[in-house]
């Protein structure tokens, strides 16, 4: 390969990729969006691999490439749109990050359902005033294998009337959550 072909491959080829792989590594997805005046909403019906390729310049089989991904993958996010990822994948906030780690995430998730509900034991409480009420607090203490752990905390909030509920009661549940 003689000089000049090599300044053309070089300047051509290498630097985009090198250029591509720097922001993907390095530049959150919202900061991305932000320089289009868009949030992840606004690219919600496009593919993982359409953002990925208008903000970074990276193809499919640049990513491959680049990282090792196998076909399966690479399908999986030149199909996949970014609501696809909110409700079967990445059920968190995840625009802070960048893409490459939004892709390492996504290669290994889980399919689940974000939005489904995780069934806990109920307990009833006696509020015997019509207009006492109650709030109960979740949060989520952690997260292992199929089993998530909640904390839930309960307080009354008196609207004038004396409520016979203790002012806090704790405990801790624990369920079983299958990823399907």
């Amino acid at each position: 390969m003689s000089s000049p072909e090599y300044h053309t491959l070089f300047s051509v080829n290498i630097i985009p990729i090198v250029r591509g792989k720097i922001t993907i590594e390095t530049t959150p997805l919202e900061n991305l969006l932000a320089t289009s005046n868009l949030v992840l909403r606004q690219v919600w019906n496009r593919t993982v691999a359409d953002v990925v390729a208008q903000y970074t310049g990276l193809t499919v089989p640049q990513l491959g490439c680049l990282y090792g991904w196998d076909q399966v993958f690479l399908n999986f996010i030149n199909t996949a749109t970014w609501s696809d990822v909110n409700a079967f994948r990445l059920c968190s906030e995840y625009e802070k990050l960048t893409l490459h780690r939004i892709l390492v995430q996504l290669s290994t998730a889980p399919a689940v359902n974000c939005f489904g509900t995780i069934s806990l034991s109920s307990s009833t409480y006696d509020v015997r005033e019509s207009d006492a009420i109650v709030v109960i607090f979740v949060q989520l203490l952690g997260h292992v294998d199929d089993v998530i752990q909640v904390s839930l905390s309960v307080t009354p909030v008196y609207t004038g009337y004396q409520c016979n509920i203790p002012s806090w009661r704790n405990w801790t549940e624990t369920s079983n959550y299958q990823h399907t």
